[in-house]
C-alpha cells in the first residue's frame, strides 16, 4: 500500500521534508501499527542508502533546483555509518508519541491514540507534526 508522509514543524513556514511516498507492508489498523510500519519502511530505507558509495558526487539542475525550493542545498553526505536497528526505532517512535513530542494526521484528521482503529488507504496523506521544546527562563 502506498500513502504519502509530510513532516512539518510548529513555527515554520516550510515542510521539514516534501511530500514523500512510503510503501507499507500492509494495511496498519491502529497507529501503532502505522508508526510501527513507517519507521520500519524509513530505517530500511536509510540503512540501504549507507551501503551505497559514490565514487563521484554530483547534483542534476533538476535536483539542485527541488533542493533550493525546500531551503537546502547539500550532496545528503551521511557521516555517521551506523546502521539503525528497526525495532528499537519504531519503539522510540512510539515514546515520543506518547510523549507528546509530536501529532499524527491522516488526511487531516488528528489520531489521539496509540490503539485507536484506522482506516489507511490507498494514497492517504499522512502529517506527522514535531512540536519543540520552549526554552529560556521563568521570569
Amino acid at each position: 500500500m502506498k500513502v504519502y508522509a509530510t513532516v512539518k514543524q510548529l513555527g515554520k513556514r516550510k515542510n521539514h521534508i516534501g511530500e514523500k511516498e512510503i510503501e507499507l507492508a500492509g494495511s496498519p489498523e491502529t497507529l501503532r501499527q502505522l508508526i510501527m510500519e513507517v519507521v520500519t519502511a524509513s530505517v530500511k530505507e536509510f540503512n540501504h542508502s549507507l551501503d551505497k558509495h559514490a565514487i563521484f558526487m554530483y547534483l542534476t539542475e533538476e535536483e539542485l533546483e527541488n533542493r533550493a525550493a525546500l531551503g537546502k542545498v547539500g550532496f545528503k553526505e551521511k557521516h555517521n555509518t551506523t546502521k539503525e536497528d528497526e525495532q528499537k526505532a519504531a519503539e522510540r517512535a512510539l515514546l515520543a508519541f506518547e510523549d507528546g513530542l509530536y501529532k499524527v494526521l491522516i488526511n487531516k484528521q488528528e489520531i489521539e491514540s496509540l490503539d485507536a482503529k484506522l482506516t489507511v488507504q490507498e494514497d492517504d496523506r499522512l502529517v506527522f507534526i514535531k512540536l519543540t521544546m520552549l526554552s529560556g527562563r521563568m521570569w
